[in-house]
């Protein structure tokens, strides 16, 4: 890790299985990754405009470094649908109603994104990383860490739900690969 680089970063969510699964990120790359719960107004935009927007709030609240990030489930034949609008979905209508609105769909493809962005009053980092894959039918597992898509999302090239196979979501899921490349650009040379 480069001798400018951050040594300890305040991760802005109240979900705990997303901060223990950055936590791990950032520990593998010698970040000490920090937990901190605010309550942050959202501006309708683009995952990243809605992340970079709260980082910087985050930021001047905290007066630390600090990292945020923004996802969704972006599904092909809904037109992106839900999107950003992800979190809001999963507590109205949930896997069953997205599955209704998906009956008699045959283009199930569908990608997480996830916008992890690093912002410390002066330096702004920004990754958005994907993970590609298809909308089942019905569940299949349960959903773990509170993320509530993975019983019906199955990765390309894997025959498992992330909900049936955490291993394998932990090594190629949007959000590892959005902070491992945010990781490596902090502690890369230069920084």
């Amino acid at each position: 890790m480069s001798e400018d680089a951050p040594k300890q970063i305040w991760f802005v969510t109240s979900n705990q299985g997303k901060f223990r699964e950055v936590q791990k990120l950032g520990r593998a790359v010698g970040l000490d990754v920090l937990q901190v719960k605010l309550d942050l107004p959202e501006i309708r935009g683009t995952l990243e405009e809605i992340a970079e927007d709260k980082v910087r709030k985050a930021q001047v609240a905290t007066g630390r470094p600090v990292i945020v990030d923004d996802s969704g489930l972006f599904v092909k034949a809904l037109r992106t649908f839900p999107g950003q609008f992800s979190a809001f979905i999963l507590q109205t209508i949930g896997n069953e109603g997205l599955l209704k609105l998906m009956q008699g769909v045959t283009d199930r493809r569908a990608e997480f994104r996830c916008c992890a962005v690093y912002y410390d009053g002066v330096r702004l980092e920004q990754v958005t990383a994907r993970c590609e894959g298809t909308i089942l039918d019905a569940p299949r597992g349960r959903g773990t860490d509170g993320f509530g898509f993975d019983p019906i999302f199955v990765p390309t090239g894997h025959l498992k739900t992330f909900a049936e196979d955490v291993a394998t979501k932990q090594k190629i899921s949007h959000r590892t690969l959005a902070y491992r490349q945010l990781f490596a650009r902090l502690a890369g040379p230069g920084s």
